[in-house]
């Protein structure tokens, strides 16, 4: 009986463990937007799942990376995005879920921006590379309170995790029996 309810337990606190990680997205890929019409400088802002890039010529092109068909059109930065409270972007830090192992990132970056988006009915993180072949790629997390909280994946993977752990149990003691 003690294994069952140890099995369970452990089940419990890996599935709790993993719903989170499921949430904040440390297993969203990124994705590769289309290419670029010129070489890239440099990436010069971006806001949500859009991101503004500078060519050598001194050009701005913005990308919306939902909307891979109408990426790279010729621009200039808005003065709204270097001033909005909606939206904060900085160069990226290794703390953002999108660098993890699990999340498939882009190998020979040479710039990236990373950002973090609060709204009244959601929050989410995005984050652009630019890598050494001149390809940009995109990674974005958000939620908003229509999905459900972290909390409740967290409790439906524990409770999975649980019945995975006792069940593991059962079977085993199943099979012994069966032997017998």
């Amino acid at each position: 009986m003690k294994i069952i309810i140890l099995s369970s337990c452990i089940g419990f606190a890996l599935g709790l463990c993993w719903g989170y990680l499921l949430w904040w997205g440390y297993f969203e890929p990124w994705h590769q937007l289309t290419p670029p019409p010129t070489q890239i400088s440099e990436l010069v802002a971006s806001y949500e799942n859009s991101i503004y890039v500078r060519d050598a010529e001194g050009a701005i092109y913005v990308c919306a990376s939902k909307r891979a068909t109408e990426c790279w059109l010729r621009t200039s930065v808005p003065e709204t995005i270097t001033t909005s409270s909606v939206a904060q972007t900085q160069a990226c830090t290794k703390s953002n879920p999108a660098f993890t192992q699990t999340t498939g990132i882009p190998s020979a970056i040479r710039a990236c921006r990373q950002g973090y988006a609060q709204y009244t009915d959601g929050s989410g993180q995005f984050a652009f590379v630019l890598t050494d072949n001149n390809r940009v790629w995109a990674w974005s997390q958000f939620h908003s309170p229509y999905e459900g909280s972290p909390i409740n994946l967290a409790w439906i993977m524990a409770g999975f995790g649980a019945i995975i752990g006792s069940g593991t149990v059962f079977g085993r003691l199943f099979c012994r029996r069966l032997r017998r």
